[in-house]
């Protein structure tokens, strides 16, 4: 399986939004169960965090697909000409 940057979008949003929805209900079951309200709401907590973190490593990634816009100009060591 290929670590692409759409996949890793996927997971980040994923682990974010699974978590704080685990935290929450980590939280709701805490006033019944406060030991596995504690558990579920760290666990949830964890998974934000992870997708989180993941953010960085997705902003280092480069994307394949994506093809430098050749009307941008030249490189930094040459200076664009306009017309």
């Amino acid at each position: 399986m290929k670590l692409t940057p759409a996949r890793v979008d996927v997971v980040v949003w994923s682990s974010i939004y699974g978590g704080l929805l685990v935290l929450g209900l980590g939280l709701a079951v805490q006033r019944e169960l406060p030991a596995a309200g504690w558990v579920i709401a760290v666990v949830g907590g964890l998974a934000a965090l992870l997708g989180v973190v993941l953010i960085g490593v997705r902003s280092r990634m480069t994307d394949p697909a994506a093809k430098p816009d050749p009307r941008a100009g030249g490189t930094a060591d040459t200076p664009r000409r306009t017309p």
